[in-house]
């Protein structure tokens, strides 16, 4: 084997630093850029996203002539970063890896800004990000042959993506005026719905749809939180699954009551029809 690379890619202005090392082991014939790095003897750990040391290593290893610290997640240049002391790795995508299939027609690389876990949706193409494989099921990896093909083969540019999240275009806005109190709210309701919700159904999607009509008050919070309760159902109380939100605040808190009565509207008159469906019969 070569020392280095042979084909050395240089880095789109929003690339991210996986997308570049996927890059790389397409061109040089990897089947997944982790094959290509235990070839050259390299791990990949999450602090290659964020340290630009650790990433420095493995670019230096591999030949590929970029500066780390250009494309490694910052603070300075990722704002989400910023926010909470539970970041910046609880809210990046490590291995995940969604696409928007209308960027991936236009120029074949994997976009940074795909890596936050709030961004579910280009606002380009007001189309949603596609998660899983159409044809295997799988959820997309990043360790896969190139940006366009599932690791089954399936070229991703060929689905048929579903519409953006209602919210999606506020929170890129918030991303790109760097809006704190915003995108505070946006991160914190995102956690607390991670670890409420059970059954991890509807994952990033969700709760980042959730998290937006909270921080706006919008009153599709209260449709969104009734639906993590029926998600749970069973597992615990309403009051149980929603106790952050009952103690966030004035506004949240009347959400979170209403999606509680909801609920419980909802399974007293479902356990009424069965009720009444063994009376007749």
């Amino acid at each position: 084997m070569n020392d280095r690379l042979l084909a050395r890619p240089n880095p789109f202005p929003d690339e991210s630093p996986q997308g570049l090392l996927l890059r790389a082991a397409f061109l040089n014939g990897w089947r997944s850029p982790i094959e290509m790095l235990l070839a050259f003897r390299l791990r990949y750990r999450r602090s290659v996203l964020t340290d630009p040391e650790v990433l420095q290593g493995i670019f230096d290893t591999l030949g590929i002539c970029v500066e780390a610290s250009s494309i490694s997640f910052n603070g300075g240049r990722d704002y989400f970063l910023e926010y909470s002391s539970r970041l910046p790795l609880s809210m990046l995508r490590a291995d995940a890896a969604p696409v928007c299939v209308s960027c991936l027609c236009e120029c074949d690389y994997l976009r940074r800004e795909w890596s936050h876990r709030l961004i579910c949706s280009c606002v380009a193409h007001m189309r949603a990000l596609l998660f899983e494989c159409p044809s295997c099921g799988g959820t997309l990896s990043w360790d896969r042959g190139s940006p366009s093909l599932c690791s089954c083969g399936f070229d991703l540019r060929t689905a048929k993506p579903g519409l953006a999240s209602p919210f999606a275009v506020s929170i890129e806005r918030a991303f790109n005026r760097r809006d704190r109190g915003l995108v505070g709210d946006l991160t914190r309701f995102f956690i607390l719905l991670e670890e409420v919700d059970f059954t991890r159904a509807g994952a990033d999607f969700d709760w980042s749809n959730t998290a937006a009509a909270l921080s706006l008050n919008d009153k599709r919070s209260v449709d969104a939180l009734v639906a993590l309760l029926r998600r749970n159902n069973g597992s615990e109380s309403p009051q149980r699954t929603l106790r952050y939100f009952l103690r966030y605040g004035a506004v949240t808190r009347t959400r979170a009551l209403q999606a509680i009565r909801v609920f419980s509207e909802d399974r007293y008159a479902g356990d009424n029809d069965y009720e009444s469906s063994c009376i007749d019969q």
